[in-house]
């Protein structure tokens, strides 16, 4: 994968809320509760891990990297108050969290799914005639993978692009590139509706497997988080 990134387990969070900045700690209070809470501790402890890594923090004090959301839930990253051109991306699922980052500023997009079963009324809901005909000729104990894969790679694509799951999924066209192996690939991907073409990488685990699109372009300073 090309882009910086990291992936931590709910055990690696520190107790407590000292780590957390005085805004992570106002927006827990205020407004977030119950498992949420755990989502949201979780893809803090990623963006802090990472960037306290990539852009040389090791002596700035946990609470002082600051990671807040615009309002639209993009995660951007703040130190000593001042916004950083720095581009986060967040993605938490069950106990897992990860989080990527591209220091040029430009939109990147990290998703971490669970390597769940998928229906066929999944598959014709989210994918588009061309994945479903992939999709049908994919061995099938692999075709739940490959219906993660696809729609993990959408994600990653829509946070790229600033939108989210605010746009149809099927506006996106997947294809990947396996060659017969299942641990890591590669993707490409077209936003139908504007024309625009992206790539990137994935890998698989035991239970799960991440998927991150690469930037293209000057196209901003924010990507979406889950």
């Amino acid at each position: 994968m090309t882009l910086p990134w990291v992936e931590v387990v709910e055990a690696d969070v520190p107790t407590g809320e000292e780590w957390l900045s005085a805004w992570e700690r106002s927006r827990i209070a205020l407004h977030i509760t119950g498992p949420r809470r755990k989502s949201f501790r979780l893809g803090r402890w990623a963006a802090k891990v990472l960037a306290r890594r990539e852009l040389g923090l090791d002596k700035t004090a946990w609470a002082d990297i600051d990671v807040r959301n615009d309002p639209e839930g993009s995660p951007m990253l703040y130190l000593a108050g001042i916004r950083q051109s720095a581009c986060l991306s967040i993605s938490h699922r069950g106990e897992y969290a990860v989080a990527a980052l591209d220091r040029h500023g430009r939109r990147c997009g990290i998703d971490i799914e669970l390597r769940e079963p998928r229906s066929i009324a999944f598959v014709l809901d989210y994918l588009t005639e061309a994945e479903v005909r992939r999709w049908n000729e994919t061995p099938v104990e692999r075709q739940s993978d490959y219906a993660n894969l696809v729609w993990s790679a959408k994600e990653c694509v829509l946070k790229v692009l600033g939108e989210g799951l605010r746009r149809d999924t099927r506006e996106v066209d997947v294809l990947l590139s396996q060659d017969g192996r299942w641990e890591a690939g590669a993707f490409q991907a077209e936003d139908r509706k504007q024309g625009r073409s992206f790539d990137g990488t994935w890998i698989m685990r035991r239970d799960r497997m991440i998927t991150i699109a690469n930037p293209i372009g000057p196209t901003g300073s924010a990507s979406n988080s889950r």
